[in-house]
């Protein structure tokens, strides 16, 4: 007040501005809350990466408060003014595209999309059809589960069983605040519920031993079947619809051979799709019993643990049957594919579409041929696709094809991931070092540069 009253009094009144009440335009230096927000590791969920290909998500551990809190830590180790939670908040939500939890499929994109445009519209008639649209859908879903159900109690006859990917379980899992900064090595289990025993069955190996597509799952369920069903006739699978890991020429090729393998009793196959968005399987329940069981360990240093939680989760006979997969076991398709012609026509000359089938089989009678069909009604008959190349002579039966490996030098990880694994050793009991110590570092050539693309969609990270 008193320099308004000096201004005045030398006559100056322009310069007399009363700034009380009025928000300061001064801006603050963000950069610091950039740089932190940026140092924690982010990952892509293959469930947004269509609808939004920007959107990364952090650690699920993480909350907005606790990373404040490191940054507070941070600015105190650096002796700087950390600015207020409020703006902390407002950098990260105005600046990033991050999430803390990615979604998991719990409800169904089609239903929803439906009820969006059900809500969206005033026309009557629109509506209406809408709404047929969403009860076709629905009771295609309802048909497949009661399908499965049915197909459960045909333990007599069949050997009946689901599959499953759980989300992949991070490791090392530690207490310390530095850990969040630090990229994860991580376990992968292909979760197998068997019917007839009430059993579940989990394939483990973690990164550097194989990944997460269709050959890898391929696998596990070729070695679960030949180790558990040899002597069986026929074999009942039902899982998602996962195009890229479940219902693709690999997957099929893998289990034609198994079907002719004359040290087995399979004769045939019947892999079935539920619907997407409603696709709920026992493994689903499994998995939750083990991610609840590892909530009751602080740390994890080491695959071995998650095994051994794994063994020990279900606390009632019968308790889950773990089973490690090397490196060593995974096999390449590529062997397979080559003896082979991929048509897209049925032999009625009917273009087919992957995205469509609902239920696959495969008989030791038919070795170069798969049925499908794009329902699971049993009166509907079947597709047939001819896989024979057209040449003279008798063609090759994939059984006697030697599969060669499919990571014949290991899976290693990336430099900046193996440099994060040894800054965390001095969190580490030492009788775990060994293992990070000998992680074997991917050094960038020209080809793995031009592959990255698909290498990342394998390999990506989805927190559920």
């Amino acid at each position: 007040m008193e320099d308004y009253i000096a201004v005045y009094q030398k006559g100056d009144v322009s310069q007399c501005k009363d700034k009380r009440g009025t928000t300061s335009t001064r801006k603050l230096d963000d950069s610091d809350i950039i740089t932190h927000i940026q140092s924690f590791p982010a990952y892509q969920s293959h469930y947004t990466r269509k609808s939004n290909p920007n959107r990364k998500f952090l650690n699920p551990g993480l909350t907005i408060r606790k990373m404040y809190d490191l940054y507070k830590e941070k600015c105190l180790t650096e002796m700087t003014e950390p600015k207020k939670l409020k703006y902390y908040n407002k950098v990260f939500n105005t600046k990033f595209n991050l999430h803390f939890k990615a979604p998991h499929q719990d409800t169904c994109k089609t239903c929803d999309s439906l009820n969006f445009k059900i809500r969206g519209t005033d026309d009557e008639n629109v509506k209406k059809e809408f709404e047929v649209q969403k009860e076709l859908h629905q009771r295609k879903a309802d048909s497949a589960r009661e399908n499965l159900q049915i197909d459960a109690k045909k333990i007599n006859d069949a050997y009946v069983l689901t599959f499953d990917l759980q989300k992949a379980l991070a490791f090392p899992k530690l207490t310390t605040s530095v850990a969040y900064y630090k990229r994860n090595l991580y376990l992968y289990n292909l979760g197998i519920h068997c019917f007839n025993n009430n059993t579940g069955y989990m394939n483990v190996w973690n990164e550097i031993e194989g990944g997460r597509g269709s050959q890898d799952i391929a696998v596990c369920l070729v070695k679960h079947l030949k180790t558990h069903a040899v002597t069986q006739n026929h074999v009942i699978m039902y899982s998602d619809s996962c195009t890229g890991q479940n219902r693709n020429i690999k997957t099929t090729l893998s289990l034609l051979k198994l079907v002719q393998d004359p040290d087995t009793s399979i004769t045939t196959i019947d892999h079935k799709f539920l619907v997407s968005g409603h696709s709920y399987l026992p493994n689903d329940g499994e998995f939750g019993i083990i991610e609840s069981a590892s909530r009751r360990h602080e740390q994890i240093y080491s695959p071995d643990q998650w095994i051994e939680i794994m063994k020990t989760a279900k606390r009632k006979e019968p308790h889950f049957v773990v089973t490690e997969i090397k490196n060593s076991e995974f096999k390449s398709t590529a062997a397979l594919e080559k003896c082979i012609t991929n048509r897209k026509k049925t032999t009625c000359g009917y273009d087919f579409n992957w995205l469509n089938i609902r239920w696959l089989r495969f008989e030791r009678n038919h070795p170069l041929q798969f049925q499908f069909k794009e329902t699971l009604n049993a009166d509907m008959p079947f597709y047939k696709v001819d896989l024979s190349k057209k040449q003279q002579g008798r063609p090759a039966y994939l059984y006697n094809i030697q599969q060669g490996p499919l990571y014949p030098s290991g899976r290693p990880v990336t430099i900046a991931k193996k440099k994060d694994m040894l800054d965390l050793l001095p969190y580490i009991p030492p009788i775990y070092h060994k293992f990070y110590k000998n992680l074997t570092v991917d050094i960038p050539t020209r080809s793995s540069i031009l592959n990255a693309d698909e290498r990342s969609s394998d390999d990506e990270i989805t927190y559920d």
